[in-house]
């Protein structure tokens, strides 16, 4: 989302969800601090990144992020947030990146930044940048430069959408996006081998998706018109094995499970596990880690923290099943 107001400090983002009724939780001595179930690993340490808008595991306690406008650059933290790199895409252009994603291949691992942004729906196409997956060195360092190998132009089937939330899903071996402000939002999709090797493409809409929760009445009394926007999904992130979904929006992060026969359009159709947090006014990205038990988020605006939420019991005994 881009944003044309000066920087809210964190500490008024704690005090409003503090306010709204949620649980901060109690700091352990020696430990991070916990809001609720999220769990404050540390803050970004690179000032640059001032509008992350996505995230992506790079690895064993590392991602990828990226500003949301801007230079066309991919950023390396590690999962307490400190800077590690700074990679230049070549042949791509930021004029509203909104997620990352990985799509896997047999030969290779491509990494895709998402043009997606239209706050006023007013583009007819919007862009995917297709990238070899950067690779550290024998002395642990990324390139600098990363070439563009390929890049997509997408049409949506009825007409420009703002959209914040992509991910790839290898069991159906598409990407998908949901829509933002769209009420509810809507999901598409667009398979692998079209989005690598074609020039353009047009997005199928799947399904609506209704069960992400909308503000109370008692947000929308203490937000006002603001409090709108606390159900817009801003990221998404599916995991590997293609049974879990994490959908975050302003107010919560949202867990879907899916079933070994089900679509994720059939899967988003049930409520998900809904858990409120974390505590930033602008929380934007979302991603598992490589080993996929936790959920990383963090957050446009200075200072930014990072999030990480432990996945609960309960989704572990329901992948295994």
């Amino acid at each position: 989302m881009r944003h044309r107001r000066k920087n809210a400090p964190f500490a008024l983002g704690l005090l409003l969800l503090c306010l709204a009724g949620c649980d901060t939780g109690t700091d352990q001595p020696g430990g991070p601090a916990s809001f609720g179930s999220f769990e404050l690993t540390g803050f970004v340490s690179n000032p640059v990144l001032d509008e992350i808008s996505g995230i992506e595991a790079a690895g064993k306690d590392r991602f990828f992020v990226h500003n949301d406008e801007g230079k066309a650059l991919l950023y390396v933290i590690d999962s307490i947030g400190l800077y590690q790199s700074t990679i230049e895409l070549e042949g791509a252009k930021n004029r509203d990146w909104e997620d990352l994603t990985i799509v896997d291949r047999a030969d290779r691992r491509w990494i895709v930044a998402a043009d997606i942004g239209d706050n006023d729906a007013r583009f007819n196409s919007v862009r995917l940048y297709f990238a070899a997956e950067p690779q550290v060195n024998a002395d642990g360092e990324y390139p600098k430069k990363l070439e563009v190998s390929h890049e997509l132009k997408v049409r949506y089937p009825d007409g420009p959408r703002d959209c914040e939330a992509l991910a790839y899903d290898a069991g159906s071996d598409q990407i998908l996006f949901l829509t933002k402000r769209d009420k509810p939002p809507r999901l598409y999709a667009l398979d692998a081998v079209t989005a690598l090797n074609q020039p353009s493409a047009e997005l199928e809409f799947l399904a609506e998706v209704p069960t992400i929760s909308p503000p109370s009445a008692a947000e929308m009394l203490r937000g006002g018109k603001k409090a709108l926007w606390l159900s817009q999904p801003t990221g998404m992130d599916i995991s590997a094995d293609g049974a879990l979904a994490a959908v975050l929006t302003y107010r919560s992060l949202n867990l879907y499970t899916r079933e070994a026969t089900e679509t994720w359009a059939e899967a988003f159709q049930r409520a998900p596990r809904e858990i409120l947090g974390p505590p930033g006014i602008y929380d934007e990205a979302v991603s598992f880690d490589a080993n996929e038990d936790a959920v990383y988020v963090t957050t446009e605006k200075i200072p930014t923290p990072l999030y990480r939420l432990k996945l609960p019991l309960l989704e572990a005994a329901t992948r295994a099943n």
